[in-house]
């Protein structure tokens, strides 16, 4: 019996290659929009203990501080906006990747089902075969049979 050779299995293993690497991808972007929200959350959490201590203080102390806190601030809310926007890209990217997933999922899992359609096929002219060469082998017996009883 001959062995089943699909001349679509290279590129079938290249996609199934391509997928995982768009995995991989993916899970590197949801690392780095992990670590951005974090990122976040901390510098957030920091102005928020340090406008905390502010307003713990005495009046006088708090005045002078809390200048220094709105002069610094602009300089804050811009970090703060630029993560923002960071996080939003990435969001952006993670969406984008996901869907790649999506597709090379879906044409692999295409190529998989023409893959077992070709196998079966395969398979059925195997059997056809297979089955012609006992019915030739079947009557060449059979003749010989014959052949020798008419002698």
């Amino acid at each position: 019996m001959t062995i089943f050779k699909w001349r679509l299995d290279r590129i079938l293993e290249i996609k199934r290659k391509d997928e995982q690497l768009k995995r991989s991808e993916a899970a590197d972007i949801a690392q780095k929009l992990e670590m951005t929200r974090k990122q976040l959350l901390d510098k957030q959490d920091s102005l928020k203990r340090l406008m905390d201590r502010i307003n713990c203080q005495n009046p006088k102390e708090r005045f002078q501080h809390q200048q220094i806190f709105i002069n610094s601030s602009q300089a804050d809310d811009n970090d703060i906006q630029i993560i923002k926007n960071s996080i939003s890209a990435l969001e952006q990217q993670k969406i984008q990747k996901i869907q790649e997933i999506i597709e090379a999922k879906s044409f692999v899992e295409r190529l998989e089902k023409l893959r077992q359609k070709n196998y079966e096929q395969f398979l059925i002219e195997q059997n056809k075969i297979e089955q012609s060469e006992l019915d030739e082998n079947y009557n060449r017996r059979f003749t010989k049979a014959i052949a020798g009883t008419a002698i």
